[in-house]
């Protein structure tokens, strides 16, 4: 049983990056099956029948704590709505989140870090041929075979575009979402290049120029920034070689700048506004301001409850359109994962939130003991400070996967880390 969980763990997270989670067979506009939860709902049930979730108690418990109120009280503010949308996404929570961080910690040792990482490596080249086949015909391979129906489907069937270039979006239905997967990954199969035999630096080169390239490719000033600080980070602690620190920085900055001399020209013809630009263009940052401005708003009407989950986007769109201010919102999207826990459930959620990543930041500085195992704390930082720029959260449960393996009870953690000093040596 122990040994079938544990692929049906690894096989999701397989699939969580070379499949569009918003392919799916529909059961009604809110609700869908993909593989990734048939997955999950097969490893409720195998747990449900014979584990009886008793990874409970391998979790750190004041973590489990904080993580636990954020959940149901998400839950709480679904029924109290009565909208089938708020329900299924707080169900879609519990599932996602909860249960597989629980199902994480019991089944999972920290070790398996560096076999996600291998994962993400033997994928990333799959990855890059679908963004590259993407970027040249300007059409996402999976377009044509998604449903259509739901939200992120609807979304994922449309091209962005900044000043006239293509955003590419890969598996994921959002190129912010390749973005925030990109800065995810990179540390992680870093780790496990680190592990290998032989060819350390081919494929450390291998990996930096494919991710940059794909970085690149998503035209996000945000995490294009992020990625260079990644490759400075891992790069001048991680190897004593002078040749290969060149290398990788050389290869990084070689792959991502050519890009962006491209966009130069409209880089120094556009004026900086904040709150006056247009929707789409380069340097305009007046949507989020918009969206800070209509959560402000909005907060005060409802501030411990909210509006309900899967409201935000709505409700700060209509709050924009019935007060005539020069910060517009020109759809129903929303940029900022905290704004959106705000709007739709309160504030005591989204200051919960706010604290799973804070102890999860503090006990990854205090699980591991080398400076090359002190990225995961890097990790954490970096999708923590994506989660500003981004809400959607199709890859939530990849990082909920990782907070689950550091946030483990302390006596765990030294069992795991003596298994790891024998199986790194």
């Amino acid at each position: 049983m122990r040994k079938t969980i544990r692929k049906l763990l690894f096989l999701f997270i397989i699939l969580s990056v070379v499949w569009p989670f918003y392919i799916d067979i529909r059961l009604s506009t809110t609700v869908g099956i993909n593989p990734q939860r048939l997955i999950l709902i097969i490893l409720f049930l195998f747990e449900a029948i014979g584990g009886r979730f008793k990874g409970l108690n391998k979790l750190n418990k004041m973590w489990l704590f904080v993580f636990s109120l954020y959940i149901f009280y998400r839950l709480f503010v679904g029924i109290y709505y009565k909208s089938s949308l708020s329900i299924v996404l707080s169900a879609n929570e519990i599932l996602t989140l909860y249960l597989l961080s629980i199902l994480c910690a019991k089944y999972l040792t920290f070790a398996d870090i560096y076999r996600i990482g291998r994962i993400f490596y033997f994928t990333a080249f799959y990855l890059l041929a679908i963004v590259v086949l993407e970027f040249v015909t300007k059409r996402n391979v999976f377009a044509g075979i998604n449903s259509g129906i739901g939200k992120a489907a609807q979304g994922a069937a449309i091209t962005l575009v900044r000043e006239g270039f293509d955003r590419v979006k890969g598996t994921f239905e959002n190129s912010l979402t390749l973005m925030q997967y990109l800065l995810f990954s990179y540390p992680l199969i870093h780790l496990y290049i680190k592990r290998v035999a032989s060819g350390k630096r081919f494929k450390n080169i291998a990996v930096t120029f494919a991710y940059a390239i794909m970085m690149a490719m998503t035209l996000s000033r945000f995490g294009i920034a992020l990625f260079a600080l990644e490759i400075l980070v891992i790069v001048f602690f991680s190897f004593r070689s002078r040749l290969v620190r060149v290398s990788m920085v050389t290869i990084g900055i070689l792959s991502i700048v050519p890009f962006y001399l491209v966009l130069s020209s409209s880089v120094f013809d556009e004026k900086i506004q904040l709150g006056t630009g247009n929707a789409g263009t380069l340097l305009s940052s007046d949507q989020r301001v918009a969206q800070l401005v209509a959560a402000g708003a909005v907060f005060v009407k409802h501030p411990f409850i909210g509006f309900g989950l899967g409201s935000a986007g709505d409700t700060l769109y209509e709050e924009s359109q019935q007060n005539n201010t020069s910060y517009v919102i020109y759809d129903n999207s929303v940029d900022d994962r905290f704004v959106s826990i705000l709007v739709e459930s309160g504030i005591f959620p989204c200051i919960l939130f706010f604290l799973i990543f804070v102890m999860s930041i503090r006990k990854s500085f205090m699980f591991v003991r080398s400076t090359e195992q002190k990225m995961i704390s890097m990790i954490i930082l970096v999708i923590f400070a994506s989660l500003f720029i981004l809400s959607i959260f199709t890859l939530y449960p990849l990082i909920f996967i990782l907070l689950s393996l550091v946030n483990k009870r302390r006596n765990i953690r030294v069992q795991e880390t003596l298994y790891l000093d024998n199986l790194t040596h």
